[in-house]
């Protein structure tokens, strides 16, 4: 890959010519203009490698239904161009069972038998999403999805050593070596595997229960109108007021709900919306792409993390690193949340920027 330096190469050594990049990379590169010192500064601190003039050796183009496993210091899921559409991934996430302590590696079997959550450090964390979406679904006369998807899914892979379906997708360690080198790998799940109908699933459920969560019927994630009255207080306002004259705060849309103090275990019960952008009072906020409604733990999504090609990578790296019998290695899924991400160029408060040394992340395109 050529680096930014090179890549930016215009008339006149002028960043604002026109340029038309030739790839997706340098489109990425060029619109959220990191080629400028600058700008990559806002970042925050980042590894001696990644530079104005080194970027582009993390940078990643993946399509959609790829794997992207990185152990790199840096990652993050950029914004798109193209105001019709927005960027949606699936975190995935593994852990060797002797990094925890014993009770939390209990805890996590017992949570994710009875009400899987991501219950992540921060205050956008938790499974009050999830349970807002289902009192809605059940106070307008849905059946209820029940949040307990059995001891069958998720609770019983907690703790577990290799099992024979993950098998095929154990890596040899020169792999590993080329990816600890590297910092990231890009991995095309084989054509049989689940994970190519899964991916267009998690879409449709995310919209499903953003619809829920926003109270509007029309939300469409391939719709720019949507896209735009997501991330944009004012054009929320502006649509809100004229398809729900009715609404309260319209521009507030998606925001998060205020607790009711007198009801704090009723989901329907509510003082209005937050007005806080900050401290998880935005839905979804626009630089990160995250927020209290991208915590959903969704069923497809669920499928994703314990997935047998998913097990076997993570199991077979940690292997690795830790010079341990692969199919004695115990580990436990961490479960994770999804990231949507528009127009809105990066802010420097979601730029993962610290890792440790022995650990590896994944996310799902879409």
């Amino acid at each position: 890959m050529r680096c930014a330096a090179e890549i930016n190469k215009t008339k006149n050594n002028n960043p604002d010519a026109d340029y038309l990049p030739a790839t997706a990379i340098e489109t990425f590169v060029i619109f959220h203009r990191l080629f400028v010192p600058e700008v990559l500064a806002k970042l925050g601190p980042l590894p001696g490698n990644i530079n104005a003039n080194g970027l582009m050796n993390q940078m990643v183009d993946a399509k959609p239904g790829d794997l992207i496993l990185w152990r790199s210091v840096f990652h993050s899921t950029g914004g798109t161009k193209d105001l019709n559409r927005c960027n949606i991934c699936a975190f995935v996430d593994w852990t060797p069972s002797s990094t925890l302590d014993s009770w939390m590696v209990d805890w996590m079997a017992f949570c994710y038998s009875n009400a899987p959550m991501d219950f992540g450090s921060g205050r956008a964390r938790g499974g009050w999403s999830n349970i807002l979406v289902d009192a809605r679904r059940c106070a307008s006369g849905f059946s209820s999805r029940d949040l307990c998807f059995g001891e069958e899914h998720v609770g019983k892979y907690v703790n577990t050593q290799g099992l024979e379906d993950e098998k095929p997708f154990y890596k040899l360690a020169s792999e590993w070596e080329a990816f600890e080198k590297r910092g990231f790998m890009v991995i095309r799940p084989p054509d049989e595997s689940a994970l190519h109908t899964l991916t267009p699933r998690i879409t449709a459920e995310f919209q499903k229960s953003l619809r829920w969560l926003a109270n509007d019927p029309k939300v469409d994630l391939a719709d720019s109108v949507t896209i735009k009255r997501m991330f944009t207080r004012k054009t929320a306002g502006l649509y809100y007021k004229e398809h729900h004259p009715d609404m309260t705060d319209p521009e507030y849309t998606w925001y998060t709900d205020l607790f009711d103090n007198k009801n704090p275990y009723d989901p329907l019960c509510t003082l209005g919306k937050s007005h806080n952008p900050r401290a998880g009072g935005i839905g979804i906020a626009g630089d990160s792409g995250m927020g209290p409604w991208t915590t959903l733990c969704l069923e497809n999504h669920l499928k994703v993390q314990y997935d047998p090609f998913v097990r076997g990578l993570m199991r077979s790296y940690y292997a690795f690193c830790m010079e341990d019998d692969v199919s004695q290695l115990r580990m436990v899924p961490v479960l994770e949340r999804l990231r949507c991400k528009a127009t809105k160029p990066w802010g420097n408060s979601h730029v993962d920027v610290a890792c440790n040394t022995e650990a590896i992340r994944a996310r799902l395109c879409m």
